[in-house]
């Protein structure tokens, strides 16, 4: 079983940019998972002076919000309660396309090893992605983690080239990146400079 296969036991559903999709883990919305077709959508939290932090960007096809869903079927509680609640939030960054998949149909799949053995990868694969997240905040210079993360999201449009979607805005970067905005636009200014990259309109064009 692979991601593609979970599509057929969901109802496809569409959310619009800015939209949340789940609240991840202590959200009110405990009832389904998804999987991410088309679109952009990123792991978010808020804190209590409203700014927002981006851990995780995804595009389709992946699997998201599953957490509460695996929580309850597996029983375990990851969020002592001497802590105060997470409010961890899937936003869409774009307009998305997604399979709805509900607790019934979980329940039923859950009981097939293979779907455990894909939850299972799905998991794991999502948790060294956050750990990798943590380990290059603290490591790693602001100017390698932004050239890293331009890399990782662009794709390459009709012509060929590498693009950066003009949906990562100073501010999406960031809010990923950990710093201010200020600091992105000075590192992509120096890219500019350098000729590793061109502005084309609000796309970026990755050259080098």
């Amino acid at each position: 079983m692979d991601i593609h296969d979970l599509c057929r036991y969901g109802k496809r559903i569409q959310v619009g940019r800015g939209e949340i999709i789940s609240d991840g883990i202590e959200g009110s919305d405990d009832d389904y998972m998804y999987v991410l077709d088309k679109g952009l959508a990123a792991l978010t939290s808020t804190n209590k002076k409203g700014d927002e932090f981006i851990y995780l960007f995804f595009r389709g096809p992946r699997c998201i919000g599953f957490a509460p869903l695996v929580r309850q079927f597996l029983g375990v509680d990851p969020m002592p309660s001497i802590h105060e609640p997470a409010m961890f939030t899937i936003l869409a960054k774009s307009d998305c396309e997604l399979y709805r998949i509900d607790r019934k149909t979980f329940a039923m799949l859950h009981k097939e090893q293979p779907f455990r053995d894909l939850m299972m990868n799905i998991v794991f694969t999502t948790y060294m992605e956050v750990l990798y997240h943590y380990y290059t905040s603290r490591e790693t210079s602001a100017a390698g983690r932004l050239c890293w993360l331009i890399m990782e999201q662009s794709e390459p449009d009709d012509s060929g080239s590498l693009v950066l979607d003009p949906l990562f805005t100073y501010d999406e970067l960031s809010h990923y990146l950990g710093v201010h905005s200020i600091t992105v636009a000075r590192i992509m200014s120096a890219l500019k400079k350098t000729g590793a990259i061109t502005k084309s309109g609000r796309k970026t064009i990755i050259n080098d």
